[in-house]
C-alpha cells in the first residue's frame, strides 16, 4: 500500500500524560515535578468521546491543569509516533489498573477485554486509513484564520515602500467597489490581484514609546488593469471605504491554518500587551491580542505565555516610618490567563487567549509560565 495513502494516527497523546504518572497509587491531585507540569485535575470525565469541532487543547484541559504540556510528555515516550492526530469518535478513558493510572484512547473497532471486573487495555500502535484533515485541530482555527491570511501589521519602512492610491477617475477622496483608481509606485509584476490596506492604529512600545508597527486594515481587493505611472487599478470588492493613500499588497495565496503545537520556551520572555482586537478595554478567551515580543526577542509560533495583571500597591497604615508616613506595600501580580503565539513579526506578535480567569487589558504583562 503506498506510504502516502497511510496516515499513522496513534491517538494516545493524552495517555502519555497519565502513563508518566503511572507510579501513583491513586488519581493525582498534586503536581509531580517529573511530568513537566502534567497535573491531573481533581475532577475529570471517566470517559470522553471526541466529537467534531473538538480541539486538542480543549480535550487536554478536561484532564490536565496545564493542557499545553502534552507535547513534552509525548516526547518522553518514543513509542508514540504522533499524539497530535486524534479523530471524532475516539473514546478517551482514564482507568486504574494494578494501582496505576492509565488512559486509553479507544476506537469502535478495538476490542476491550474484561479481567476481574476491570477493563484491561493493550496500549499498542495502530494504523488508520484517513485523511489528515479529519484529525481535530489544536485550537479553533476560525478564531485566527483572517490574521494568518492577512499581514495585519507593517513596519513604518514597509508601509512607506508600498504602492499607494492617489485618486480615482472622478477625483474624489473616497473610492468603493467597481471604481477605477490610480496608483503610484506599482512596478511590473506577475501578480495582478492585490489587497488594499488602510493604515490603522500605531502600535507603541509601552516601555520606551518606540513605534513597533502599524495596524494594516484590509479595506478591499483590486485587479491591476495597466501598469504605468500612475497605474490603473480596478477595485473588485470593498469591506470599507477606500481612501487616497491606502496601500496595495499582492494577494497572498490562501494560507492553510497550520495545526500549531504549543510549547514553553527555555527563554524567559517578559513583555506587554500593546493592543486588543475586537475589544475596547478588555479581552477574554478566544480573543486576539498584540504583544511587544517579536522575532528580535526569539519568540516563536506556538510559544505559551502567561498573562499577568499588575497587582498594584496598597498603604499599610500600621507600618509607619519616623515621619509617621505609612508604608507602601507592593501586591504581587496575578495570573489573568494563558496566551499562545500564532503569528510573529519583527517587533510584535499575535496571540490567541486560550484561557482567562479575569479581564485582560492593554499593558498587562506577558511572560514565560513559571
Amino acid at each position: 500500500m503506498p506510504k502516502k495513502n497511510i496516515t499513522k494516527s496513534i491517538t494516545y497523546f493524552l495517555a502519555l500524560s497519565f502513563l508518566t504518572l503511572s507510579s501513583l497509587s491513586s488519581f493525582a491531585t498534586s503536581e509531580d515535578k517529573n511530568t513537566t507540569g502534567a497535573q491531573l485535575r481533581t475532577a475529570y470525565p471517566q470517559d470522553y468521546t471526541v466529537v467534531k469541532g473538538d480541539t486538542l487543547w480543549a480535550i487536554a484541559a478536561k484532564f490536565l491543569h496545564n493542557p499545553w504540556v502534552w507535547p513534552k510528555v509525548w516526547d518522553a515516550n518514543p513509542q508514540i509516533k504522533d499524539p497530535h492526530l486524534i479523530y471524532p469518535g475516539d473514546i478517551i478513558s482514564v482507568l486504574q489498573k494494578d494501582g496505576k493510572t492509565v488512559l486509553h484512547v479507544e476506537r469502535p473497532s478495538q476490542q476491550v477485554k474484561t479481567e476481574k471486573g476491570l477493563r484491561v487495555i493493550k496500549l499498542s500502535p495502530t494504523v488508520r486509513m484517513a485523511k489528515r484533515d479529519e484529525a481535530i485541530k489544536t485550537i479553533e482555527a476560525s478564531a485566527i484564520r483572517s490574521f494568518i491570511i492577512n499581514p495585519q501589521i507593517l513596519t513604518a519602512e514597509e508601509y512607506e515602500r508600498l504602492p499607494y492610491i492617489i485618486s480615482n477617475f472622478e477625483g474624489r477622496l473616497i473610492s468603493s467597489n467597481g471604481q477605477e483608481v490610480y496608483v503610484r509606485g506599482l512596478e511590473n509584476t506577475d501578480e495582478f490581484q492585490h489587497n488594499i490596506y488602510h493604515k490603522g492604529e500605531t502600535f507603541m512600545d509601552p516601555e520606551n514609546n518606540f513605534v513597533l508597527g502599524y495596524e494594516a486594515i484590509l479595506a478591499g481587493h483590486a485587479t491591476i488593469l495597466k501598469v504605468d505611472d500612475p497605474s490603473t487599478v480596478l477595485i473588485t470588492s470593498s469591506r470599507r471605504e477606500i481612501f487616497n493613500g491606502d496601500r496595495l499588497i499582492p494577494s497572498e495565496q490562501s494560507e492553510r491554518v497550520v495545526n500549531i503545537i504549543p510549547s514553553v520556551s527555555k527563554t524567559f520572555f517578559d513583555g506587554r500587551i500593546v493592543a486588543l482586537f475586537d475589544a475596547l478595554t478588555q479581552s477574554a478567551r478566544n480573543q486576539i491580542i498584540v504583544m511587544n515580543l517579536g522575532k528580535r526577542d526569539d519568540i516563536r509560533i506556538g510559544n505559551i505565555l502567561s498573562i499577568n495583571t499588575d497587582g498594584g500597591t496598597i498603604i499599610d497604615k500600621r507600618d509607619l516610618d519616623e515621619d509617621d508616613d505609612p508604608a507602601i506595600v507592593r501586591i504581587p501580580d496575578v495570573r489573568s490567563g494563558i496566551v499562545m503565539v500564532f503569528k510573529v513579526f519583527d517587533h510584535l506578535s499575535y496571540g490567541l487567549i486560550m484561557s482567562s480567569q479575569r479581564a485582560i487589558h492593554v499593558n498587562d504583562h506577558v511572560a514565560t509560565p513559571q
